[in-house]
C-alpha cells in the first residue's frame, strides 16, 4: 500500500529532519513508528499527508497511484471554524471525500459515539476540552474509512475508556485490510497494537520489527522489586540474583521471566517476610531504544500489585 525509500527532508536552515527511513506498509497491517520529539515521526507523516516531495528517496502509493482521496490523517492539533459542532466538523470532513450526506451523517454519528462524544456532539468544537478535541478528530479520521489512515500521538490527552475505544477501532481496520501508520512515543501502545515497529532516531531507523521480535534483542532480566516488612531469607530461588536489598524492599533479576514469581513470593513467606507490593518490571522498547541511541524514550511497561 505504501512504500518509503531512503527518504531525506530538511527544513531550510532547520536541519536535517529525516535521514534516509525506509518503511512499507501492507493491507491490514499498523505499523509504529516509535520515538521521542524530534525524531522526525510527524515530519513524515505530514510529508505524506500532503504529498510534499522528499528531498531525496522516494514515496510510492499503491504502486504508483494517486494518493488523493485515499489517505486520512489525525494530528495533535485539530483546527476547525469558530462554532462549528463535533458533529458538523466530521459530517463536513466525511462528505469532502465524496461520501453521500446520508452516509456521512451516519458514519459521523457512530464513529462521535464510539468515541464517547454522542452527548455533546452538537456542542461547538471550540468549547470541547484538549481530550475532547483529541476524540472528535480520531473519530473523524476514522469515519473516513480511508484505504490508509495516518496518526500522530493518539493516544495522547485520551482517558482509559478512549484509549479502549481506539484500540477497538484500529483492531477492526485492521480486520478490514486497511493499513495505518502510527507515530508515537508510547512504548505500551505500540506493543500492544502494532505488528511492527520502526524505531526513528534523529530522522533514522535505527531497529524495525515486530514487537516481540524486537524485545527480544533487548536481552535483559525481568525484574522483581518486593516491599516487604520483616527479614529477608539469605539467598533467592535458585536461577535468580539479588540486585539490590533495603530494610523494606528487595528487588530481583530473573532470566526465565515473570513466570518465577509465584517462586519468589514462595520464598519470602515461608520465611517469614510480609509482602507489601510487588512490581513486574519487564524488558521493553524503551530498553532496547536505550541501548542502541543512549538516549531515553520512556519508562518500559511495569505493571503493579498491592
Amino acid at each position: 500500500m505504501l512504500s518509503v525509500s531512503a527518504v531525506r527532508f530538511s527544513y531550510g536552515r532547520g536541519g536535517l529532519a529525516l535521514d534516509g527511513p525506509s518503511l512499507t506498509l501492507g493491507p491490514g497491517e499498523i505499523v509504529g513508528l516509535l520515538g521521542p520529539n524530534g525524531s522526525g515521526k510527524t515530519t513524515l507523516l505530514r510529508m505524506l499527508a500532503s504529498g510534499t516531495p522528499p528531498d531525496a528517496g522516494k514515496i510510492e502509493w499503491f504502486s504508483g497511484a494517486d494518493r488523493s482521496g485515499l489517505v486520512a490523517s489525525v494530528f495533535d492539533r485539530i483546527p476547525s471554524p469558530s462554532g462549528l459542532s463535533g458533529r458538523r466538523r466530521t459530517v463536513g470532513l466525511t462528505r469532502l471525500r465524496g461520501v453521500a450526506r446520508r452516509e456521512a451523517e451516519r458514519r459521523a454519528g457512530d464513529w462521535l459515539d464510539r468515541f464517547g462524544l454522542s452527548q455533546r456532539a452538537d456542542d461547538p468544537v471550540d468549547a470541547y476540552s484538549h481530550g475532547m478535541r483529541r476524540r472528535v478528530g480520531l473519530a473523524t479520521g476514522f469515519a473516513a474509512s480511508a484505504t490508509v489512515l495516518l496518526l500522530d500521538e493518539p493516544g495522547i490527552g485520551l482517558d482509559p475508556e478512549g484509549r479502549t475505544a481506539l484500540e477497538s477501532a484500529l483492531e477492526e481496520r485492521r480486520a478490514g485490510g486497511g493499513g495505518t501508520l502510527l507515530a508515537t512515543n508510547d512504548t505500551s501502545l505500540a506493543a500492544r497494537i502494532c505488528d511492527r515497529v520502526a524505531l526513528l532516531h534523529h530522522g533514522r531507523v535505527v531497529a524495525d520489527g515486530s514487537p516481540s521480535d524486537l524485545v527480544r534483542r533487548v536481552g535483559r532480566s525481568t525484574v522483581f522489586e518486593l516491599e516487604t516488612d520483616g527479614a529477608v531469607p539469605g539467598d533467592p530461588p535458585s536461577g535468580m540474583h539479588e540486585i539490590g536489598r533495603t530494610e523494606r524492599s528487595l528487588r530481583l533479576a530473573a532470566p526465565a521471566g515473570s513466570r518465577e514469581l509465584p517462586r519468589v513470593c514462595a520464598w519470602l513467606l515461608e520465611g517469614g517476610t510480609v509482602i507489601r507490593a510487588v512490581r513486574v518490571r519487564e524488558p521493553g522498547l524503551a530498553d532496547l531504544f536505550f541501548e542502541l541511541t543512549g538516549a531515553a524514550l520512556r519508562e518500559p511497561n511495569e505493571t503493579a500489585t498491592e
